[in-house]
């Protein structure tokens, strides 16, 4: 499970300053996402996806991870914020270029992929505390969906963290409170 972490965490990285670095040498993105820089970002896209797949099924398998979760929802959050000011702000707006449908695609399917993985470490153990009846059927319900809305996911994943910490120290949500 750690090197499947890992390995989604480096290839989000180097998808980051693919993207990241052409922009802050002042070249246009469209131009550097031709040739090279596009397969370069291709390339950091599929080995993103691929260990994706393996972190979905390492997280269903394992029944969850909390701090697996935590990891790839918060390190992840630089690619989330180049990929909604680029995907959102420039391609809605067209203020500074345009996206390819091939670069659009990359993204977003990058994006989901990153997402799923760390969703399926923490909705196990979502459903998990309801059948322990230390959360709620609803508390169960928005820690559920809240891992399949970005922004949310992260909020989401704070709150169940520090729900299972009372637990474990036997503060106030031990008695089946959906805190």
């Amino acid at each position: 499970m750690k090197l499947l972490v890992a390995g989604q965490l480096a290839s989000i990285y180097l998808y980051f300053f693919t993207i990241l670095l052409p922009l802050l040498s002042g070249e246009p993105l469209l131009v550097t996402m031709e040739g090279r820089g596009f397969a370069v970002l291709a390339l950091a896209g599929l080995l993103n996806i691929a260990f994706a797949a393996g972190n979905i099924a390492c997280g269903l398998k394992r029944g969850g991870s909390l701090p697996a979760a935590l990891v790839l929802k918060v390190l992840a959050i630089p690619m989330f914020c180049t990929n909604a000011y680029f995907g959102v702000i420039c391609t809605v707006f067209g203020m500074f270029f345009a996206v390819t449908l091939p670069l659009a695609l990359l993204t977003v399917v990058t994006a989901c992929a990153v997402l799923l993985s760390s969703s399926c470490y923490l909705v196990p153990l979502a459903l998990a505390a309801r059948r322990e009846k230390r959360i709620g059927t609803a508390a169960c319900v928005l820690h559920t969906a809240a891992q399949f809305l970005f922004v949310f996911d992260v909020i989401g994943a704070a709150v169940f963290a520090l729900q299972s910490r009372a637990w474990k120290t036997g503060g106030p949500a031990e008695n089946g409170g959906s805190a």
